[in-house]
């Protein structure tokens, strides 16, 4: 990330030369933030968007993040990230209302095993 800084989400941090695929892991703040990392990812990656109805999204802040405050809570349900649709970056949609955290995660392995 910018300025040397990591954040671990679960994969292996790999050497900037290292050419194989690196997924990246981030929520709409990460696409709202231009910066170097960002304008990296865009300009050659694919994003997948997991997707969900405000009803679920509320439902599961509520499950993951008991204690947000007020005012953020508008802010991650105001944000459904849909106009990133419109950067001309590659999109996958990942419909996730209805699905597990496990199930959401069967799709994402699956598109990540389709590009490797």
């Amino acid at each position: 990330m910018d300025a040397g800084r990591q954040e671990q989400y679960g994969f292996d941090v790999v050497e900037s030369g290292d050419k194989r695929l690196r997924v990246y892991s981030a929520n709409n703040a990460f696409l709202r933030d231009i910066n170097p990392s960002v304008v990296e990812v865009l300009d050659s990656g694919l994003v997948i968007v997991a997707m969900a109805t405000a009803e679920s999204r509320d439902i599961r802040l509520d499950e993951r993040s008991p204690n947000m405050s007020d005012a953020e809570r508008v802010v991650r349900l105001s944000d459904a990230g849909a106009d990133i649709l419109m950067s001309g970056v590659e999109i996958e949609i990942v419909e996730t209302t209805n699905l597990s955290a496990v199930e959401g995660q069967l799709v994402l392995q699956s598109i990540i095993n389709k590009l490797s």
